[in-house]
């Protein structure tokens, strides 16, 4: 069974079902396809056709969103299937149409919303059915308003629904014949903008928000074994997925995806009464990555420069607040391979320069002791694990008493990183583990290694804290006798080092055993 008959969103997307361009296909048989695979999604897409000539018009088209019992309607009065002289299909829409989604099923205060759209330029190209999936979707521009709500919205009340694409490109591209299936699919979006206002009372009280996107492009791989789907049917709420996703993963499942941006810009307004907010945030680029194999998997997100600026919002006592960052990622991979034997993850983390406005720092720092110097941090883990083969039995479940729920090898912290308020820490070392002592310390296994720090500047930062009555005379000597417990002066001036050891199944803080 073809993958995008079990999404009964894309049950539309039959009209993608593709072949290679050696016959020619009818519009007959894409329609007949169509309605095949909503079948089998139970998501059924109904119209009324009629010949005329080398096309199939559809009248009518009602194509159910949403899971079954709880679904939107959506209407279209006419959709056209072009036969081409080359063997492929052209879906045909008109340059401007109505689209009704009909809510009766769903949200209590509304029957349906009508939305005007305009697609001129559009063009779905299908080029076959049976072996091959294969389409290609271009627009130049879309463009979808909210035209009409029924019941119809009080006389006191508004609200206003507009979205504009353009430059959109999708292609897809599915092989059929092979015992793997083999999908590809690219993204191309030059620009999306998008806007919402909400009105309620006598036109004093609204709240708007508008969306900007440049620059998008994705794309995505993926290998789809025929025991993928046998292992969907056949799968019970409460069996042990572990063993049935590796069992597939073996078999050749592997997904690759890849989505960024150039900028975006989200922006907000809402009044209350007399007070008027506003909200925006800007990112100046995106890259989101993710894959899925038998060899292993793992995700890496990360955000170019990015800030944030809220202006005189009713429920916060600053007038003004901005925040910055010149950069922020977050990843993780993970090794899969035979998971009874030692398997390599990594973490990674960063925050580079947070800036937060002079007026935010005035409030909470009024004497300036803590200055304003941007904050950052950086964190990288590395770590070998493996699985307890029962774990890999079919009627296995995790133990909510046990954490990690896996066998630890070892740990590396390969980087830690903290610097802002006149202070810097760093962080570095490794740690192997006991599977077989899961007493010492109260059910985690017991480990066994070196962790240094190094930390600049903390005196310094007590000092100004106490010049500005931040820390009371009589605490600033309990604090410092605690912080020569756990530090002992370094080399460089300012400094403070510390290392916290496991060995022979006991803790020592530099060099003093605590457990």
């Amino acid at each position: 069974m073809p993958v995008l008959a079990r999404r009964p969103v894309l049950a539309l997307a039959v009209l993608l079902q593709a072949a290679g361009p050696s016959f020619a296909l009818t519009a007959d048989e894409v329609w007949a396809e169509a309605q095949r695979l909503s079948r089998e999604a139970n998501a059924e897409i109904t119209a009324t056709g009629r010949r005329q000539g080398d096309r199939l018009i559809l009248t009518g088209v009602a194509v159910p969103l949403g899971p079954a019992g709880d679904r939107v309607l959506l209407r279209l009065d006419r959709v056209d299937l072009l036969e081409q002289p080359d063997g492929s299909v052209s879906v045909v829409l008109p340059p401007e149409f109505p689209v009704t989604l009909d809510l009766e099923a769903t949200d209590p205060d509304f029957d349906f919303l009508v939305l005007a759209a305009s697609a001129p330029g559009f063009s779905l190209v299908i080029s076959g059915l049976g072996e091959t999936a294969d389409f290609a979707l271009t627009a130049p521009s879309l463009a979808v308003s909210l035209d009409k709500v029924a019941p119809a919205i009080e006389v006191n009340e508004r609200l206003d629904l507009n979205l504009a694409v353009a430059d959109l490109a999708v292609s897809h591209k599915m092989d059929l014949t092979a015992v793997t299936k083999v999908a590809e699919s690219s993204l191309r979006l030059g620009t999306l903008h998008g806007d919402v206002l909400v009105q309620v009372g006598d036109g004093v009280e609204f709240a708007e928000m508008s969306l900007d996107l440049s620059g998008v492009t994705g794309g995505f791989s993926g290998l789809v074994p025929p025991s993928a789907f046998a292992a969907e049917q056949a799968m019970s709420p409460d069996a042990n997925p572990l063993p049935v996703l590796l069992g597939v993963l073996r078999d050749g499942l592997a997904m690759n995806g890849a989505l960024a941006f150039d900028q975006f810009a989200l922006r907000g307004s809402i009044e209350e009464g007399d007070t008027l907010g506003t909200v925006e945030v800007t990112s100046e680029s995106g890259r989101a990555e993710g894959r899925l194999d038998a060899t292993g998997g793992g995700y890496d997100v990360s955000l170019g420069k990015t800030v944030t600026m809220t202006r005189g919002m009713p429920d916060l006592e600053f007038s003004e607040v901005a925040m910055s960052v010149a950069g922020i990622g977050y990843g993780l991979s993970f090794g899969i391979g035979d998971l009874t034997q030692p398997q390599e993850a990594r973490l990674t983390a960063h925050l580079t320069d947070l800036e937060i406005s002079p007026e935010v720092w005035a409030k909470e720092d009024p004497s300036g002791v803590l200055g304003s110097e941007p904050l950052s941090y950086a964190l990288d883990i590395a770590a070998r694990y493996s699985l307890q083969p029962e774990m890999l039995a079919p009627g296995w479940m995790p133990d909510p008493a046990r954490f990690p729920p896996v066998d630890l090898v070892d740990v590396t912290l390969s980087r830690l990183m903290f610097k802002g308020a006149g202070i810097a820490v760093e962080g570095d070392g490794a740690l192997t583990f006991d599977e077989s002592d899961l007493t010492t310390f109260d059910g985690l296994p017991a480990p066994e290694g070196l962790v240094s720090f190094k930390a600049t500047g903390v005196n310094a930062l007590i000092e100004r804290l106490s010049s500005a009555g931040m820390i009371p005379d009589e605490d600033l000597t309990g604090l410092r006798m605690g912080l020569m417990f756990i530090a002992k002066a370094g080399a460089d001036p300012d400094s403070l080092v510390s290392q916290i050891e496991f060995r022979d199944h006991a803790l020592f803080l530099n060099g003093i055993k605590l457990r």
